[in-house]
């Protein structure tokens, strides 16, 4: 449980730079474009699966 806990936290922590972009003028066209660029996923976890 604990393991689920920490996901779930990153995934909040992931979620609030992608709402910080999607806010800015533009955002919901860079969004998707940042997702495939970006090393890191920005994507929570149970998309991954």
């Amino acid at each position: 449980e604990r393991r689920k806990v920490n996901d779930q936290m990153l995934d909040i922590l992931k979620t609030i730079p992608a709402l910080a972009i999607f806010a800015l003028p533009g955002g919901g066209l860079m969004l998707p474009i940042l997702i495939r660029l970006l090393p890191f996923n920005l994507l929570p976890s149970s998309f991954e699966d």
